[in-house]
């Protein structure tokens, strides 16, 4: 999966305004794509809302319901949640991105995305903690 994010991070950079605008585009009709999808399987993933803040670069989107969750719980495997979660943040960083998420359906109600460029000023206020379970959560630095 790494390797498909390899090559997309060699032509997309997400601080670059055009890049950042077409993955808008594109995490919008993904956000499309999954309501109708979920009509038709509706045991999938369902996204709870879709924002783009074009002005400063924010991708904002979360799911409140994944399979994956679900099946983990379901089988009492929580503990692979991690693994699957955290490569999320890799995945940005490969498109020179930062992901900030709180809260996952792992652990949550919902898995919250705030996708910015790398450089985004909102990137440097949070830095990434992990968590007892493993899960990597974003936390907002705090100002001295």
């Amino acid at each position: 999966m790494m390797g498909s994010f390899d090559l997309l991070g060699k032509i997309f950079d997400l601080n670059r305004k055009a890049d950042n605008r077409l993955a808008g585009r594109i995490f919008k009709k993904t956000s499309d794509l999954r309501e109708k999808e979920s009509k038709r399987l509706p045991e999938s993933f369902r996204m709870g809302g879709y924002d783009y803040d074009e002005e400063n670069g924010i991708i904002r989107y979360s799911f409140t319901q994944c399979p994956n969750a679900e099946f983990a719980k379901g089988h009492h495997m929580e503990d692979v949640l991690p693994v699957m979660c955290n490569c999320d943040h890799m995945a940005m960083r490969k498109l020179h991105a930062t992901l900030i998420r709180e809260g996952t359906c792992c652990t949550g109600a919902c898995c919250d995305y705030c996708i910015v460029g790398d450089q985004n000023p909102m990137a440097k206020a949070y830095e990434l903690v992990k968590k007892e379970n493993g899960l990597l959560v974003s936390v907002k630095k705090e100002t001295k």
